[in-house]
């Protein structure tokens, strides 16, 4: 586990493409049935722990720009998608931190909506 796509590369000679893609889903389908855990490191010089992986949030929203400005303009499958991507990201793999920009569309609406339900459901703290 932990291969990664220069490692695929370097085995050219030895393994097909299809083969090592087939590796390497297989290593993925192996790290979703598992407990793992996201590892954390200090944060700077505070007691603060932060996951090594952060949850980047540029492709969450539906669209780019300021054109959705409520959550009625959000269609209900992208919004699924969104917290059920948060419930593992948080829930199985310990990664608790969220990178958001204003520029990222409808993102940070989406999120605030995704995280209060998840809060109101007892899911997160």
């Amino acid at each position: 586990i932990g291969r990664n796509i220069q490692s695929l590369v370097d085995m050219k000679e030895e393994v097909s493409l299809e083969a090592g893609l087939n590796l390497i889903l297989e290593e993925c389908q192996h790290l979703m049935e598992t407990d793992i855990k996201v590892p954390k490191v200090r944060f700077g010089k505070t007691e603060l722990e932060m996951p090594i992986v952060t949850i980047g949030c540029m492709r969450f929203q539906q669209q780019w720009g300021r054109k959705i400005e409520c959550m009625d303009q959000v269609y209900s499958d992208c919004q699924e998608n969104l917290v059920e991507i948060l419930r593992r990201a948080i829930l199985k793999y310990g990664i608790n931190h969220i990178e958001t920009a204003w520029g990222y569309g409808s993102s940070q609406l989406q999120l605030g909506v995704a995280l209060k339900q998840m809060m109101l459901n007892g899911e997160i703290k």
